[in-house]
């Protein structure tokens, strides 16, 4: 496990591969843990092993995936699966403190495997039980174990930290399954499809919360599903409708704003997706702030 306080150039990370020819004109992904400061900065993975990243500091980054581009801040966590490119961009007044972890594909294979429900396989073959889990979501709520165990690096020796880190992304992707698995549907494949597509509307949700012009018609021409079929979908497998996943993101936000202490509330209102700053008031109303 290495641990790093910069970004490796980007003439490294272009050669970087989860299974590097023999050439020698590839490297293999280590494990790595990069926890730095930067104003502006930005990278292109063509091949990516599995990814972390997050925000120590208030402030924003841009993340370029599948066609989509997403943002994160120090409340959002955002993952990317192995083999997948993307870009990652930050352009900021201030300095934001970035924490990017990567795992080189056998590790993340070796954490993930031990979701495996039959521990005599993983005792009789080992190798053939690792599978590459993928994640249906990039972003997620920096739930604060994660956070805690991430800032431990310091403190544990490596397999204690990764084996911390393993545990909290296994919790993670079984809740992600118990999602898929609420949609009701006969055939699994269907069910699976459907999951995807209201992934995809999460994550714009969870990225584009603070644009006033993310509506609903705008999420479902994105995912190809009629609006209220997306809705029922979204409600089964979240417990929540879009409306209100988006309601309950902006009430965290401008807590976070308030608590801060130096925006005007008309700025707060804007910097969340409200178009009118009166509408905060009953937003926070419904959080018990006055």
């Amino acid at each position: 496990m290495m641990f790093a306080s910069q970004f490796p150039a980007q003439t490294t990370i272009s050669r970087l591969r989860n299974h590097p020819a023999p050439d020698g004109q590839d490297l293999a992904w280590p494990d790595v843990l990069v926890q730095s400061r930067y104003r502006a900065i930005e990278k292109s993975v063509p091949e990516s092993s599995f990814a972390l990243f997050t925000l120590q500091s208030p402030g924003e980054a841009t993340l370029r995936v599948d066609g989509k581009t997403l943002k994160i801040c120090h409340q959002t966590l955002c993952l990317i699966n192995p083999y997948q490119s993307f870009e990652y961009r930050i352009e900021a007044k201030e300095a934001v403190e970035v924490q990017n972890l990567h795992l080189s594909l056998h590790t993340y294979q070796q954490l993930m495997s031990l979701m495996a429900p039959n521990q005599d396989r993983l005792l009789e073959s080992p190798h053939e039980s690792m599978e590459t889990p993928e994640w249906s979501h990039h972003l997620y709520y920096m739930e604060s174990p994660l956070r805690d165990q991430l800032n431990r690096y310091r403190q544990l020796n490596p397999e204690d930290f990764l084996v911390g880190i393993g545990a909290l992304l296994q919790d993670l992707y079984r809740e992600n399954e118990h999602s898929s698995r609420r949609i009701p549907s006969q055939k699994r494949s269907t069910q699976r499809e459907l999951a995807r597509r209201v992934a995809i509307g999460r994550d714009l949700i969870f990225s584009q919360y603070h644009d006033p012009r993310l509506t609903l018609d705008r999420i479902c021409a994105e995912v190809f599903m009629s609006k209220f079929h997306f809705i029922r979908v979204f409600k089964q497998a979240y417990g929540l409708t879009p409306h209100q996943l988006i309601r309950h993101i902006r009430i965290i936000k401008a807590q976070e704003y308030l608590k801060a202490g130096h925006m005007t509330l008309e700025h707060i209102a804007y910097k969340v997706g409200l178009q009118e700053p009166n509408s905060l008031y009953p937003l926070l109303r419904t959080a018990g702030v006055n």
